[in-house]
């Protein structure tokens, strides 16, 4: 078991060689600007990346750590605002909604853990699915809010599916990178073979 446990190790520390030595889409200086080049919303994706001290001298992995972190963070001080919410509504409609996205943003939390678990195997397609789940999260809820109401949760929900999208982007660039460690060779990386399914939210009043 200890030898399997050696292997392992070996082995990720391997991948993240590739990642991080073997190819020029993830090993330049300006890796955080190459991922939010690719992101939705790339001035969100600078500034949260940007001001969190351990972006400076990043690796793949540690950005979508930090992306994980700082999601899971929105996620459960969201969650707690969305019960008082429903706790308080009146409006019957309104309370459904609520009831909704509770279960998305409870959906959307599993889905963080277990993408923490699958960044640590270097799991890179797994990790992009529950990205996806994440992304979802904040889709579905804002969806529940059929004009004329607006949702009250605009801000949060924005902010989530950037997050997951950021974390997709770094999972799609880490996946193709192993499946050909010698993309780097080449001027650009060549399109990932999934993707998330996007969709941006405009802010309230914005």
């Amino acid at each position: 078991m200890a030898l399997m446990s050696s292997y392992n190790s070996l082995s990720y520390s391997f991948i993240f060689y590739l990642l991080l030595v073997g190819g020029q889409c993830l090993t330049t200086a300006a890796l955080l600007e190459d991922v939010c080049r690719k992101a939705q919303d790339q001035a969100f994706c600078l500034t949260l990346l940007g001001n969190d001290p351990r972006s400076r001298n990043a690796d793949a992995p540690l950005l979508a750590q930090i992306a994980l972190d700082l999601a899971s963070a929105s996620a459960k001080a969201t969650k707690p605002r969305i019960d008082s919410l429903h706790l308080y509504a009146k409006d019957p409609q309104l309370k459904t909604d609520l009831e909704q996205c509770q279960k998305y943003y409870t959906d959307a939390l599993n889905a963080l853990n277990n993408a923490v678990a699958y960044l640590k195997k270097a799991d890179y397609r797994s990790l992009n699915v529950e990205a996806e789940d994440v992304y979802n999260g904040g889709h579905y809820c804002q969806d529940a809010f059929k004009p004329p109401k607006v949702s009250p949760l605009t801000n949060e929900n924005n902010a989530l599916s950037n997050y997951a999208d950021i974390i997709g982007v770094i999972s799609n660039m880490a996946y193709d990178h192993i499946l050909d460690p010698g993309l780097g060779d080449k001027a650009e990386c060549r399109t990932p073979r999934f993707e998330l399914r996007l969709r941006r939210y405009s802010t309230i009043g914005g």
